[in-house]
């Protein structure tokens, strides 16, 4: 193991975003790394990549990062005024696919979009599905926060769930 991750619980609980300080201690050299406002965190097989999305408290600086544990290097993959979650690896560890959300007033659930990045360790190729932008996409049904999220064996499909979106109460 090159690192181990530690992500302090939320002490505001009373916060409207999730994101908390992530430290990163730094086995081979024995020094810490803090990484604030972390939201969801995954690290691929292998352990040599982390994936994180960035949740603070006014959505500045919102996105998902990739370090690599080897070298420190980081890398933004997108970042917006949005809600990063399901943060999902493949199988092998090559390809990362993430749900990128927005409230939308008088709903419960986010209107989310699908961001899915192959090749992470070279140059990614990134992909993003908005329900929005497909036509034969039921206009009453999101890409749910609440479900799971996989890839197909050979990276050629991203599976997820869709809801019925429900107004609020």
């Amino acid at each position: 193991s090159r690192a181990l991750i530690i992500k302090r619980p939320k002490l505001n609980r009373e916060a409207t975003h999730n994101g908390t300080d992530m430290i990163i201690r730094r086995l081979d050299r024995g020094i810490d790394e803090l990484f604030g406002s972390s939201g969801e965190f995954s690290v691929n097989k292998g352990g040599a990549l982390l994936a994180f999305a960035t949740d603070a408290a006014d959505m500045i600086g919102n996105g998902i990062s990739i370090l690599s544990l080897a070298t420190g290097m980081r890398r933004t993959l997108d970042s917006g005024k949005a809600l990063y979650e399901r943060v999902t690896w493949d199988e092998e560890g090559t390809a990362l696919v993430v749900l990128k959300g927005v409230k939308k007033t008088g709903f419960m659930e986010r209107e989310n979009s699908l961001l899915a990045f192959k090749n992470i360790a070279a140059e990614p190729a990134r992909f993003e599905f908005k329900t929005t932008d497909a036509a034969d996409f039921p206009k009453d049904m999101v890409i749910s926060e609440k479900g799971n999220i996989s890839w197909s064996n050979d990276l050629s499909r991203v599976f997820f769930s869709i809801k019925e979106q429900e107004k609020e109460p």
